[in-house]
């Protein structure tokens, strides 16, 4: 199996008070509702869910990813999370609330792995392409929690 990784951090401000802004992050429900293409998701408990993605096809390779996330509130103006499963996703970041002039600001920090059977030789030239690709759909994920996040 060959192991792929992307990341994406971004620093944005939303027009809401901090406690919205952190609460809306770290809600399953939202992280649900705006993950994007999921097959199927299990909360666990209060703080977990448990994800298995649409399965893509490219060129011949099929992939579906599967992993349990545990997703912390650390303080009023941080959360992070982190995989817990040994499936063939893992994914840890985090999110900084800070309150500004107008709204709250977010730091958001997060980086994927991923294992996809591919030929050795496929996986070196693959390599960029795939970690854009995971890049891309992290950005594309905090863009709908950004839009979905409630102004007051």
């Amino acid at each position: 199996m060959a192991r792929f990784s992307g990341s994406y951090d971004e620093t944005f401000t939303v027009s809401a008070p901090r406690d919205v802004v952190r609460n809306h992050f770290s809600s399953l429900d939202a992280i649900i509702a705006n993950y994007g293409p999921i097959e199927r998701v299990d909360k666990i408990g209060d703080d977990t869910l448990k994800f298995l993605i649409q399965e893509k096809q490219s060129r011949g390779v099929r992939y579906q990813g599967r992993y349990t996330c545990k997703y912390t509130v650390e303080s009023d103006s941080r959360m992070s999370w982190r995989t817990l499963s040994e499936d063939n996703m893992w994914s840890t970041g985090s999110a900084e609330f800070r309150e500004v002039a107008g709204g709250t600001e977010v730091r958001y920090s997060q980086r994927m792995e991923t294992e996809i059977g591919v030929p050795r030789l496929l996986a070196k030239f693959a390599k960029g392409i795939v970690g854009r690709e995971i890049s891309a759909g992290i950005a594309a994920y905090l863009g709908r929690m950004r839009a979905a996040c409630p102004t007051k």
